[in-house]
């Protein structure tokens, strides 16, 4: 998170991992139970002043590893909400006809995904090569066949719903085209060996969609391309962190604040904490730095040129922009929805 305002007690910052297992908070909720990767407990906090008042006197938050079992369990009314549907039951909107009418939402989200490239690795020291794989990429292919046309194939390094939105700025980058891909990568110096892309299996569809991206790779620039597995998110960020990458990984980010800012700095600006991929150009950290000063139409502009820069450069390439899919169980109220397109816990509660 990268939030302002966010007053912090003094046992933060005496000791930051001890603050974590046990936090001190001034919202709606405060936490009451912890079990790792198992269940977290919140419970209504009494001494609240704030307007959003919780509606229940207790939120548990169940943690699977399977995004298709935390989605049985709504269906059979086991659990009361979930925002993660697997790709099956996305096919033919399988998941509105099991839930029902009323039980679910189908709506735009401020969620982007793209796959970084490790710019350590000498395999994708060129950008060439880079843009390349991108072009190799179907994305209108790929989001039909995993999300049944229901997410937007990503043209921008920022997504639609978080002003000002420029679209396509990524140009014929992001758009199929497998000769001047093929072209492209031979300009480069070519890819010897296989081309890796990462994901994490404990997410809805990271699979699914890896390998529709790596087949239209395969089939377009003509080299072999192979989904990688990691169990969970945490163990493919060891690696990241780490820098042990060899290949491609998918990335997303979620808008902290409605800004660009919240996309176009957390991965490109150098040494920047969330800049996994080690993408550095101090051109672009220089526009990132005075857009702070700017008003609304130079930031515009600049926005349009960080954008530009990252295409010609390329560290990240967009896939597409995300989808809100919310499903809940007979038992409890249709919740609200944040800016941010994540769930309003001060709005849920049972039917009366």
């Amino acid at each position: 998170m990268h939030s302002t305002y966010m007053p912090l007690p003094e046992s933060f910052f005496k000791d930051h991992e001890a603050y974590g297992k046990k936090p001190i908070g001034n919202g709606p909720f405060k936490l009451t139970e912890y079990k790792q990767e198992q269940q977290i407990v919140l419970e209504k906090n009494a001494d609240y002043q704030g307007e959003a008042k919780a509606h229940v006197d207790k939120l548990t938050f169940k943690m699977y590893t399977e995004p298709g079992a935390a989605y049985a369990d709504v269906v059979a009314g086991n659990v009361d909400y979930v925002d993660a549907i697997p790709p099956d039951a996305v096919a033919g909107k399988k998941w509105q006809t099991d839930l029902g009418e009323g039980r679910w939402q189908l709506s735009p989200s401020t969620l982007w995904n793209g796959y970084s490239f490790p710019q350590y690795d000498e395999k994708f020291k060129d950008p060439k090569v880079r843009q390349a794989i991108s072009m190799a990429i179907d994305r209108q292919a790929v989001t039909d066949a995993v999300t049944n046309g229901e997410n937007t194939p990503g043209t921008a390094w920022s997504p639609p719903g978080i002003e000002p939105f420029q679209d396509d700025i990524c140009g014929d980058k992001c758009h199929v085209d497998a000769e001047a891909a093929k072209k492209l990568l031979e300009e480069g110096g070519g890819f010897k060996g296989t081309l890796t892309i990462a994901f994490n299996n404990d997410g809805p569809g990271n699979k699914e969609v890896t390998e529709a991206v790596c087949t239209s790779i395969n089939e377009n620039l003509g080299i072999d391309c192979q989904p990688q597995s990691f169990p969970t998110f945490a163990e493919m960020l060891d690696k990241i962190d780490a820098k042990e990458m060899t290949g491609m990984y998918r990335s997303g980010w979620q808008a902290d604040f409605p800004s660009p800012l919240s996309y176009l700095t957390a991965y490109y600006i150098t040494n920047a904490g969330s800049n996994k991929s080690d993408y550095s150009n101090p051109e672009y950290d220089k526009m990132a730095s005075e857009i702070l000063s700017q008003d609304e139409a130079e930031q515009e502009a600049t926005f349009k040129k960080m954008q530009e820069t990252l295409a010609e450069d390329m560290p990240v390439t967009p896939l597409w922009y995300g989808t809100l899919r919310l499903g809940w169980s007979d038992k409890v109220v249709a919740p609200q929805v944040t800016w941010k397109s994540t769930i309003d816990f001060t709005t849920v509660g049972l039917k009366k």
